[in-house]
This record gives C-alpha cells, structure tokens and sequence, in this order.
C-alpha cells in the first residue's frame, strides 16, 4: 500500500497531476480500494489545503468515506468546508449531517459554533432551527435562545406557526424553562400554555421532572393544575390507569369552572379544556379500555363545550363507541363532530370509516354524502378496498356496484382511486358472469354485454393486478405487462425522468462508490432523479448483494407517471436471482417457476439473510418450526435456512406439498402466506362460485396483497422472460380465468 499525504493525494500540483494521476484516476483509486484514505498522513494544515482544491461536492462525499474508515475528526473537517464553500445542495446537506454528527455526540458547543455561523441562510429549515435551539437549550445560553426564537418569528413570519407538532412543542418548552430559570413572572403562563396547547409527548415528561426537583415553582400552580400536569406526564410515559387517575382529580374542579364561570369568567382554569387536552383525554380514555363509561363521560363533556372542542369530545365519543363494537351510535356520534368541524379530512376519513363496518345501506348513504369532499383518495380506496371483504362475503352484489356508481358519477378521481374503482368493476363483472347479477334499473338483455363494459373500465384503470386480470378475461393469449412494451423504447440508456441538482447529488454518491447513500437519496425524492440514474443506482446495489433494496429502487422508478419501460429497468424490479438453484428445485418439484420467483420476490426480495418480524428466515421467509419438519422430510441435518440452496429445496418441497393438499396454487399461496389451518377454516365455513370472491373475501389485508403482488409479478416475469402471455401465467393461480373469458365470448 503506497502512503501518501493528503495534499499528494488531492491537492492539484502545477502540472494537474495528483500523484502522477488526473483527479479523477485518483478518485477511483481510493473508490476502488486501491488506497486507503486511513494510511494517508492527516494532519490539518494538509487536510485544509487539500480540501481547498476540491471541487464543489466533494468534500461532501469524501466525509462519508473518511467516516466509514472511522476518520471521525476528518469527515467533520470535509462537511465543514463544504457549508463553507459548496454549491447547493451540497452546502445545506453538509450542514444538516454535520450538525446530526454533532447532536448525536450532544457536542453542544461545536454545533452552537457551527449554526450561529449560518443563522439566517436557511429561515425554513426545521433541521436546522431545532438543532441550533436545542444547542443554546442544553448550553442553557437562556438569553440568546430568547433572541433567537424571537428573531425566527419576525424574520419569517409563520414559520412557527407551520412547524409539526413535536418541534413547536419543543419550541413552547424552551421558552417555559427559560422563563422557569430567570423567574420570569410569565413562567407560570408558558408552562401552562405548553401543556394545554400540545398532545401530550416527551417534553411534558422533561418539564413536569424540571418541576418536581423544584418545589418551590410548584407554588404558581394550583392543585388541579399539577395533577393535571401530571397527566399529561404519565400518558407521555405510556401509564394510561395512572394518567386516567391524574386528569380525574384535575376534570371534576375544572368542569365545575367551566359550567358555573363560562369562558369569560378570566381563570386559566377555565381554558383548561383545549382541543388538545380533550384529545389526550380521550386518548387515555381509549389506553385504559375504559370504553363505554368513557363514552358517556365525554358525551356529558361536550355539552359543557362549545367549537372545535365539542368537536373532538365528540370524535373520541366515537372512537370508544366504535372499539366497544356500538357502530351506530359511533355514526351518530362521529356526524356531530364533523358537523361542528366540516373541513375535517381526518374526522370525516373516521366516519367513513366506522360507516363500512356497520349496516349497508347507511354504509352507502355515509359514501354518497362523503366520498366526495374527501381529498386523500388514497387513504378513501384503503377504506372502500378493505370494505370490499364484508360485501363479498355476504354477495351483497347491490352494494358494490351502487358504491361503484358513487366513484365512477364524477365525485371520487385523482391519484389513488383508480385501483379501488378497477376492483369494483371487476367484481361487479364476475358477478355479472356467474350470478348472473344485473343492477336494478339496468336494462334486460345479455348480461355479458354489462360485464365486458365493466371489464374494459377497469382494464383501462389499472396496470396492476385488476388491469391484468381484466385483461387476461378480454384479450386471452395477449401480453399485458410493461414487459409487453419493451420493443418500444430502444437503445442502452434510459431516457426521462427530472435532469437538476437532485440528481446530481444522487450520482455522485455513485461516483465516490457510495451506494447505499445513493439509495436513500433516491428514496427522498425519487421524481428528482433521472432515470438513467434510477437504474444505474438499482444495478450498483445488485453488484453489492443488496438485492431488496435493488428492487426497491427500480420499484420506485416504475411508479413514476413518465417512466417508459425498458429492459435495464424491469430487469432490476424483476430480477433472475439465484438462477441454478432456483431452475434445479423448481424441475425437481415440479412448480412453475415465474410463480415460484415471483414468490420469492415477495417473499424475501432475495436477500438470503433476511428475517421477518414474525422470525420468518431467508429467500422464502421459512419460520424455523415448519422448516425444521420439512428438513426431517427430506432428511437434511441442521439445515442452514441463510444458505440459498437450503432454504430453496426447503421452500420449493413446502409449496409443492401445499398445492397436493388444496384445490388450487392460489389456495396454496394463501396457506403458504397465512397458514394452513386458516385456509381450511375459510373453507369450511364460506361457499363461493368463484375462487375470485374467496380471494376478496380473505378478512387480512396482508394475505390479500400478497396474491395480488405474487400474481402481478409473475406475470411480469413470464412475459419478460419467457414471452408467455398474461392469461396463461394468470391461469396458473386461478384456473378459472379460461372459464370466464370463454363465458365472456359464448353468451
């Protein structure tokens, strides 16, 4: 290994050469391992001159490979020159991970230095504003903290205003103990502020700690004011009956207030009850089970309140009567609260919700009138999707398809609802072909006629799992997937995506060899990053081993509005991993093996390591119970579940004995994924026409998806590489799809 110093190696000389190199030869040296950056001699004065030649980025990027050698100090010098002298983005990305670095070694000193330095450059990063508070916070540098907040709130007029809640609280505790430590007459009033205007957290716990070691501010309190403050303290630390046991000697004087005084009667006590306090109320209402007493305590509250505040006594009235299984006096309940505050989404989300578990047709009543003030349509698909289950599995037919009518009439588009309103249509569909089910007022005549309709809106809808089946059942024998429209976008390199400072930043991660920093800056902002770069970040991870996050990234990429697809980046969101082995067991069990990969892909996204929270080990997720009674079977002698081969011949005898003992590879997914004994329970006690209802009526969102996703990949990598059609990979999980395009085309 040649030793050199630091000037040598990145410091330019008159002629332009580093070490008889160009920069960049010598780059890829220390990238390639070829010099390591621990062996060079690093004393300031060098490092200094040597980082003064450097172009704009990359300090930046050599304080992640000077730390990964564990040149602490080093790397802090890079990321300091490059806030110093860096372009963006590389200027505030080397300031906020500096100040990470320092916050997490609690250098409050150095971070103080650090920050002061650039007060003003950044008025809108909350990154910044609550390391360089905290700084001056633990530093208790009281008075510049105050001059500070201040001069935040008149240089950027609501900023405060806008910050989440966990760092406007942080900010409400500074000035509490600030004023708590100078005996600032106005303490009594920002301790009370902090713990009436904020959701009960951490910084309640640290200021309630702050009072009780010191008795004698306890004086400006009352005593329902402290055991109210030491609610707020027990809920934060997770002690509900505790909690509950607090805010109950606080409510009873402090109701009494409320009734007799009014809200003008002056008294803080009177105040007490803010939207924040009454939520955490019915929060640890909700913690300590105390469900139907807890009901009844809030419905009596919010007859004592008035605005937004009735509001959310309400809300919580609803939740409890929701979790005690009462759903219409939920609804009832729920409808006065967003009558109080009807630009609620999250209220109003919450009522909908409650309404898809109770009585159909209230159900579609809350969907009519609802649906189309929603703004989050992806979490009202979650809602209408998951409500699904119960419709099919009482064939409420009626149901479905007056809920599909709400979403197609012109009140529920945008990003998100086009999967929901695929599902619904296809239902429907099925429905049409095997039941024979025609809407009420529909005219009479070939129902097939209704059931092509349906099949080619939500074909048109979804490319996702609703799309392919619904093509599968109008277009037999076609290729359906992305992979189908390859031959579209030739040549090497990936065009689209957004060219700018993101990607910029992004490759360069991949030009200093760092690729996992790559990924997740891909990750924050996937739609700032060409393509080219997308893929060229999922191949180094590939290169790496890091297989699941390689598909993750090319993933990402395929949900881009704008993404053409080409053969680089499908083959890295549907990789042939493992190949020997997966081609030896798969002959050898005879499965079909783009189910059996996309299985995989699922299952492990073929990191051969990996375990699940459930303890769920290796490429197919084997638990170790199962995996050892298998192993027996095959009589392998402490079997290693790491080892890819293993846990293949393993996984691959597992599924293959599970298709022998069920009607079809779609059944056996499910055990595969929800176990055997739940299948066979669903089977005995639901009687369907269709294996396509079994599926939508499976009560686990999780078993649900994974159909879904197993299906949609196996399609992808059947017609990437096999050139075999959609129906026929479709058909291999759900026999019946012949069934029903033949249906389609004889009626």
């Amino acid at each position: 290994m040649v030793l050199l110093s630091f000037v040598t190696f990145l410091g330019c000389n008159s002629s332009g050469d580093v070490f008889g190199h160009s920069r960049e030869e010598f780059l890829q040296l220390i990238v390639e391992g070829e010099v390591q950056l621990r062996d060079l001699e690093l004393d300031d004065e060098s490092l200094h001159s040597a980082l003064a030649s450097l172009a704009s980025g990359d300090a930046y990027y050599l304080s992640y490979l000077l730390a990964r050698e564990g040149l602490d100090n080093a790397a802090r010098v890079a990321l300091r020159h490059e806030a110093n002298h860096g372009d963006e983005p590389y200027r505030l990305q080397a300031l906020r991970r500096l100040s990470g670095l320092l916050r997490q070694e609690s250098d409050w000193s150095s971070l103080r230095e650090l920050l002061k330095e650039f007060q003003g450059a950044y008025p809108r990063d909350q990154d910044l504003y609550i390391a360089y508070g905290e700084a001056l916070y633990r530093l208790e540098r009281d008075r510049e903290l105050r001059d500070y907040i201040d001069t935040v709130k008149n240089r950027t007029p609501g900023f405060l205003e806008d910050l989440d809640s966990r760092v406007s609280s942080e900010t409400a505790l500074w000035e509490a103990v600030i004023a708590l430590r100078a005996e600032n007459p106005r303490a009594p009033e920002l301790v009370r502020r902090l713990f009436l205007y904020f959701p009960a957290g951490p910084v309640h716990s640290r200021v309630y700690l702050y009072l009780v070691a010191r008795p004698q501010l306890l004086a400006a309190f009352s005593s329902e004011e402290f055991s109210f403050f030491a609610a707020k303290f027990h809920q934060a630390e997770r002690r509900p009956e505790q909690a509950w046991q607090s805010y109950t000697q606080a409510l009873g004087a402090m109701r009494n207030q409320l009734v007799t005084g009014g809200r003008g009667a002056g008294s803080a006590n009177t105040l007490f009850f803010t939207p924040a306090t009454v939520s955490d109320i019915g929060a640890t209402l909700a913690a300590a089970g105390r469900l139907t007493n807890g009901a009844s305590y809030l419905a009596e509250l919010a007859q004592e309140l008035e605005g937004i505040e009735r509001s959310v006594a309400y809300a919580w009235r609803g939740r409890l009567l929701r979790a005690s299984g009462n759903i219409p006096a939920a609804l009832d309940s729920l409808a006065q609260a967003l009558a109080l505050e009807p630009d609620d989404e999250a209220l109003r989300l919450l009522l909908l919700s409650t309404a898809l578990q109770g009585p159909p047709r209230r159900a579609l009543r809350v969907v009519q009138e609802q649906a189309p003030e929603v703004r989050n349509m992806e979490r009202l698909s979650q809602l209408l999707s998951g409500a699904l289950v119960r419709f099919v599995a009482n064939s409420d037919w009626d149901t479905v398809w007056n809920i599909y009518m709400t979403l197609e009439n012109g009140v529920v588009h945008g990003v998100g609802a086009e999967s929901v309103r695929a599902q619904y249509a296809f239902v429907i569909a099925v429905a049409s072909l095997r039941e024979n089910f025609r809407p009420v007022g529909q005219p009479t005549g070939d129902r097939t006629v209704l059931a092509r309709e349906l099949l080619e809106r939500a074909h048109s809808l979804s490319r996702g799992y609703y799309g392919l089946l619904s093509g599968a059942i109008l277009h037999p024998g076609q290729f359906l997937s992305s992979a189908a429209r390859l031959s579209e976008n030739g040549g090497s390199v990936l065009s689209g995506g957004a060219a700018g400072a993101w990607d910029d930043y992004t490759h360069g991660f991949l030009r200093f060899g760092l690729v996992e920093e790559a990924y997740h800056a891909l990750l924050q902002d996937p739609a700032g990053i060409r393509h080219e770069t997308s893929v060229q970040v999922s191949e180094a991870l590939k290169e790496q081993g890091l297989y699941l996050e390689s598909i993750r990234a090319a993933t990402r990429l395929r949900f881009q509005p704008n993404y053409t697809p080409h053969v680089r980046g499908e083959q890295r969101a549907f990789p042939h991993l493992f190949r020997d082995e997966v081609n030896e067991v798969v002959e050898l069990y005879e499965l079909d093996i783009d189910v059996f990969y996309a299985l995989l892909r699922e299952e492990s996204h073929f990191a051969p390591a990996i375990v699940s929270h459930a303890g769920a080990v290796g490429l197919s997720q084997l638990m170790p119970a199962t995996a050892a009674d298998v192993a027996a079977r095959l009589r392998l002698q402490n079997p290693d579940l790491n080892d890819p081969s293993t846990n293949l011949t393993i996984g691959a005898y597992y599924l293959s004995g599970l298709i022998d003992r069920f009607p079809t590879i779609m059944h056996a997914l499910l055990a595969y994924n929800a176990g055997q004994g739940r299948v066979r329970s669903w089977m005995n006690t639901r009687s369907f026409t269709s294996d396509f209802y079994f599926h939508e009526a499976v009560p686990f969102l999780e078993t649900r998806d994974y159909i879904r996703k197993i299906l949609v990949s196996a399609v992808h990598y059947g017609e990437l590489y096999h050139a075999r059609p959609a129906s026929e990979t479709i058909q291999v999980i759900f026999p019946e799809i012949k069934e029903l395009a033949e249906l389609l085309q004889t009626r």
